[in-house]
């Protein structure tokens, strides 16, 4: 077997890997909302995963398994992806003029779900997640710019979320539903494939042992502002009713350390010489 043919199986089982652990995670979901969302009367209803926001992952997983076909298919990506568009960006704009649309919150979808004893929730972080992946998938490779900016969205938005689960975990009790995370998480890591050889991710991503060093010390600037601010909500003890503000702060901190790693790591890389300079 020659190495293009390994290259292109190992494109193939890595495709399934993340295709399929995001279909399981989904259906897990779905069961969640189905048998355990209604929580019980002591601790309330627990955050699940919404049927909206699995349907935009269950296409996501299609088309991560199923990559060749699904960049071919042309009119079934497009259909798809603006469908998903439309519902997400319906859910931000519910978020932004809560007066004038109710339709994820008070109108007969979410009424017509809790009937059946689904009462997981279509959040607006999910939502932008959606808007930036389907976007990056409706987007050519020749607009680097355009899906850099959807990447680093997703990333944010991520961050956001990952905050707002550990903080929920530690301090205030569960609220976000952790298998939309995971969800994230995988949809994420495929982005990040897809974008290693692009600068800045191509600094970071690339193997050799400078950038395993580059990599740990993303990984702990990224991860800091979230111990940090575990641990001073705590002392500070902060209530539920005051966490958004500290949720935000602490991400957006993630975040921007994480991005001057990423330009760092991208000015050494242009500063190494060619490889043939010796």
């Amino acid at each position: 077997m020659t190495g293009n043919n390994h290259l292109d199986l190992d494109k193939t089982v890595y495709h399934q890997v993340i295709g399929c652990s995001l279909v399981l995670v989904m259906l897990f979901g779905l069961g969640h909302n189905i048998y355990l969302s209604a929580g019980d009367p002591f601790s309330g209803r627990t955050p699940s995963t919404h049927p909206a926001t699995a349907l935009g992952f269950l296409i996501l997983a299609g088309a991560i398994f199923f990559r060749p076909q699904w960049d071919n298919s042309i009119w079934l990506k497009g259909i798809l992806c603006w469908l998903m568009v439309l519902l997400s960006g319906l859910r931000i704009a519910e978020a932004l003029f809560p007066d004038q649309i109710t339709v994820y919150t008070d109108s007969w979808l979410p009424q017509s779900l809790e009937a059946v004893g689904m009462y997981g929730r279509f959040s607006i972080e999910t939502a932008l997640f959606l808007v930036c992946c389907f976007g990056f998938e409706l987007s050519q490779e020749r607009h680097t710019f355009v899906r850099l900016l959807l990447v680093s969205v997703c990333l944010a938005v991520l961050s956001l979320g990952f905050a707002e689960t550990v903080y929920s975990l530690f301090l205030w009790g569960n609220e976000l539903s952790m298998i939309t995370q995971i969800g994230m998480g995988l949809v994420s890591l495929d982005l990040l494939v897809r974008m290693r050889n692009q600068p800045p991710f191509k600094s970071v991503l690339q193997p050799g042992r400078s950038n395993f060093y580059l990599q740990f010390t993303a990984l702990a600037l990224y991860l800091l502002p979230m111990i940090i601010g575990t641990v001073a909500l705590h002392k500070l003890q902060v209530s539920p009713s005051e966490k958004a503000p500290f949720e935000l702060f602490f991400a957006g901190t993630s975040c921007v350390l994480l991005a001057i790693v990423l330009l760092l790591g991208t000015y050494l890389d242009r500063k190494k010489p060619p490889e043939n300079a010796w």
